[in-house]
């Protein structure tokens, strides 16, 4: 009986993480466009950052994720690539945030950095007839680790974070 009893207290458990993981990238999304909310407190709240973030400018991971967020609103009317969020995300008022297992069959990319295990902690974002996923989220300890895939070769993709580490 006890053991019954720890294997449902387990899965409530994850159930219970997986829906405030949902709930924190529903959250992202619903500032991550809004200009009244500045680029600083979309970083401090929702996302893991490092305090030192390697690249050709030596931004920290803070300044790169606030640059990045910036640059996705200037723009958000172009598809920009591999980096930035799918254009198509701004134009949302409903967000429909899964698990990432339990769309797995929609993905097209080999998502690398995980070893032989499936993607844990990957969440995503699909298109309002959930046919489409238009942006994938890493989750880790209750914040965004990362928002973007770096696409290679067509289909290889690696999360891009902003660091680890927390100042």
């Amino acid at each position: 009986m006890l053991f019954g009893f720890l294997i449902s207290w387990g899965i409530m458990t994850a159930q219970n993480d997986k829906d405030k993981n949902i709930q924190l990238i529903k959250n992202f999304l619903s500032v991550f466009f809004d200009e009244s909310v500045a680029p600083e407190t979309v970083v401090r709240e929702y996302l893991i950052y490092g305090t030192y973030l390697k690249d050709k400018m030596s931004k920290t991971g803070f300044e790169g994720a606030q640059l990045h967020i910036l640059k996705a609103r200037l723009e958000k009317d172009k598809n920009q690539g591999w980096l930035v969020p799918n254009h198509k995300v701004a134009d949302l008022t409903e967000y429909h945030v899964y698990p990432f297992e339990d769309f797995e069959h929609l993905n097209t990319l080999k998502i690398n950095g995980f070893g032989d295990d499936k993607p844990s902690g990957v969440y995503v974002l699909l298109n309002p007839e959930e046919d489409e996923i238009l942006q994938y989220f890493l989750v880790r300890e209750g914040k965004i680790s990362s928002f973007s895939l770096l696409v290679k070769g067509g289909d290889e993709a690696f999360f891009f974070g902003y660091g680890e580490d927390k100042p």
